[in-house]
């Protein structure tokens, strides 16, 4: 039967003082900073998800393995010791510093140097607009005419097929040819890849010859990062705060 008398009542806690400060001192210098590069991580990975899933949004069918592969993140490090030493972000594969391929369990396709050099000059352009030139020891950049698609000339994915359908055309030499036709409407805008029709009396331009490509700007990179890095880092770092509440030890009591 339990004491009537409250006052007769003893509880004695003595608290291990110096283990409890050990504890918390090892949460703040080694299990915060290591968590909170983990958040730091899950939302770059998310970051690199959004920006490949939203190139559907702004370009024309664009290519899986390439456009919608594009981006990637660079994860923080064990070396980082600090909070404030942790850092992670994302950015077109290979350039600055992210890696060509992404890492962990769901492995994004790996791109190889000249695929890198492509994005990274792609989305320089879509991003911030500017104009492009040529670059393979030609004067020209080679685009579409109105006649292109008509003649077998496009890709599945809506561009100029430079891998097959160019070469064959521009090699045969008896059915195309590239300049300027003598003897009609002159200047730079009748430049191009120009097709002969089998009676040999009339032609037509199945690709344009230009000097420059004027780009405007087109993917909201900064937008789409601004409006979602905060709430993913927030979800991320609770979720990292969460799993140190349930890991971190209680305070022994003798």
């Amino acid at each position: 039967m339990a004491d009537p008398n409250p006052r007769n009542i003893k509880i004695n806690i003595k608290t291990n003082i110096n283990q409890v400060l050990k504890e918390f001192q090892d949460i703040r210098s080694r299990d915060l900073p290591r968590q909170y590069g983990f958040a730091l991580n899950d939302t770059a990975r998310s970051l690199m998800r959004i920006l490949n899933a939203r190139t559907s949004k702004f370009f024309h069918k664009p290519i899986f393995a390439f456009t919608k592969q594009a981006f990637g993140y660079v994860r923080s490090t064990s070396k980082q010791k600090t909070i404030n030493q942790k850092k992670a972000w994302v950015g077109v594969k290979g350039a600055y510093g992210v890696p060509a391929n992404a890492e962990g369990p769901k492995k994004e396709i790996a791109f190889n140097k000249a695929a890198s050099d492509r994005a990274k000059a792609l989305f320089e352009l879509q991003i911030y607009g500017g104009q492009r030139q040529a670059t393979d020891g030609s004067n020209y950049l080679v685009k579409p005419s109105g006649h292109t698609k008509e003649v077998g000339g496009m890709t599945a994915a809506g561009g100029l097929d430079k891998r097959k359908w160019l070469p064959s055309v521009t090699n045969n030499k008896a059915q195309y040819f590239s300049g300027i036709p003598k003897g009609g409407a002159q200047g730079e805008n009748f430049r191009g890849l120009w097709e002969r029709y089998a009676d040999n009396t009339r032609i037509r331009m199945v690709a344009k010859y230009d000097k420059t490509a004027n780009y405007q700007p087109l993917f909201p990179y900064d937008e789409i990062l601004n409006t979602n890095y905060g709430k993913i880092i927030t979800a991320n770092w609770r979720k990292q705060l969460s799993f140190l509440r349930r890991k971190s030890k209680r305070p022994k009591y003798s």
